[in-house]
């Protein structure tokens, strides 16, 4: 069976498995060590992934952002070992460019940075 990515115009093949298969993927932000203001570093991150994760980690729309996909998974617990490994890893990378990963649906950038620090401290 052959699938068109959405919006891509390429032809992908979808394997079919006879058992269910789950597949997460994560979209994080990056701030700025200090200020915690959105950075655009994706792509000096990107540079420097291992060539064994190449494929699961890639850039978003906006160079502030980075996504991380899992493999294929069977099940929640092999979910939480794929990612764990992962965000680890992108955690040191980030940390070479004076850079935090910032877990949420949108920036507060409207507001104090003390908002957003306390934010990253109780995702932790």
């Amino acid at each position: 069976m052959w699938l068109r990515a959405m919006g891509s115009g390429q032809a992908g093949s979808f394997t079919h498995n006879a058992y269910p298969t789950i597949g997460v993927e994560v979209g994080l932000q990056l701030v700025d060590a200090e200020t915690l203001a959105l950075t655009s570093t994706s792509a000096d991150i990107l540079a420097a992934v291992p060539g064994q994760y190449a494929e699961q980690c890639k850039p978003e729309l906006m160079q502030c952002c980075l996504e991380i996909n899992t493999d294929v998974c069977r099940d929640l617990s092999a979910v939480e070992r794929d990612l764990r490994g992962k965000l680890e890893l992108a955690e040191e990378l980030v940390a070479r460019f004076n850079t935090r990963l910032y877990w949420a649906a949108t920036h507060r950038s409207g507001e104090p940075a003390e908002i957003v620090r306390q934010a990253l401290s109780a995702s932790v």
